[in-house]
């Protein structure tokens, strides 16, 4: 039955997002294993933003999830990825068709959306259903409390030479390791039931955002080439690519409090957090001044 059910879930999240998964069916292991490999994602990620950008290329290297079925309440559940890229590239102002298309697909995924809120719904009402309801709705609560991501190499880069023909521009978020995971009030790993308080902590390494004028775009003939140059790009304590930063390459936690009582107490924030920052160094210099300003002119520009 709980094989089942993350197997529906996870069948329809990758039906939205990853490219040639229709009609495939992912089913975990016994021991509650997952692993899928050299994820596509869909050139349609994007559409809901409605601006003139296009992804030239999305990927998950590894998707890894281990759902401990047997012993739930005293493990937690990880979900695990590595090398997560996207290259997006600015387009031309968009015609007629394409923003028609894109507002098709928005439609549509939210009346999928709906469809299955409905759907849920409709089991809910059932009272021959209400104890496996409950049993369903605790275990889906005590997965999300205890949920463990880990995710190694992203890299979202965009690539611009319509806004500023003449300075063509290139920026990019890169983190070479994410880690959140469950922890005590000392803010230690463990695993917990339903409290009234879960803590969290949220862990960057290496998270840096550069923005680099004048500089070449990705020239890749297969996904092999782009994977070595997104990775290339992504600053580690042996690699030290050239980039011009905004945001020098730091490490940074976020610690988060989330207070989950069903009495409102307005004495006390429903989440708290608080931000660990080591060596911060944010410089912009004239030319990615003016290359923001253009670019968030010509984003507005479009918007109305």
């Amino acid at each position: 039955m709980l094989n089942a059910l993350a197997s529906r879930v996870l069948n329809s999240l990758l039906d939205d997002y990853v490219e040639g998964f229709q009609g495939k069916v992912t089913n975990f292991s016994l021991s509650g294993e997952l692993e899928l490999r050299d994820l596509v994602l869909k050139d349609s990620l994007l559409d809901h933003l409605d601006a003139p950008i296009q992804l030239m290329a999305g990927s998950v290297g590894i998707l890894k999830l281990k759902v401990p079925w047997t012993d739930i309440g005293n493990k937690p559940t990880i979900v695990r990825m590595e090398n997560l890229f996207l290259l997006i590239r600015a387009t031309s102002k968009m015609d007629e068709e394409e923003i028609a298309n894109r507002k098709h697909y928005v439609k549509m995924k939210k009346l999928k959306d709906a469809e299955m809120m409905k759907a849920s719904n409709r089991t809910q009402t059932k009272g021959k259903d209400t104890t496996n309801d409950s049993f369903t709705s605790k275990l889906t609560s005590n997965i999300m409390a205890n949920l463990q991501l880990e995710i190694d190499n992203i890299h979202v880069r965009y690539e611009d030479d319509i806004t500023d023909a003449l300075n063509p521009l290139s920026f990019g978020i890169t983190i070479e390791s994410l880690y959140a995971k469950t922890t005590d009030k000392d803010w230690n790993p463990t695993v917990v039931s339903l409290t009234e308080q879960i803590f969290k902590s949220l862990q960057m390494k290496n998270f840096s955002v550069y923005w680099d004028i004048n500089d070449a775009f990705l020239d890749y003939t297969n996904p092999d080439d782009l994977h070595t140059w997104m990775t290339y790009m992504i600053p580690t304590e042996d690699n030290h690519p050239s980039h011009s930063y905004i945001l020098n390459p730091m490490d940074f936690e976020v610690k988060v409090i989330m207070n989950k009582s069903n009495i409102p107490d307005f004495e006390k924030p429903i989440i708290e957090t608080k931000v660990s920052l080591e060596n911060v160094s944010f410089v912009v210099n004239q030319n990615q001044f003016r290359g923001m300003y253009l670019l968030s002119t010509s984003i507005e520009s479009h918007s109305t």
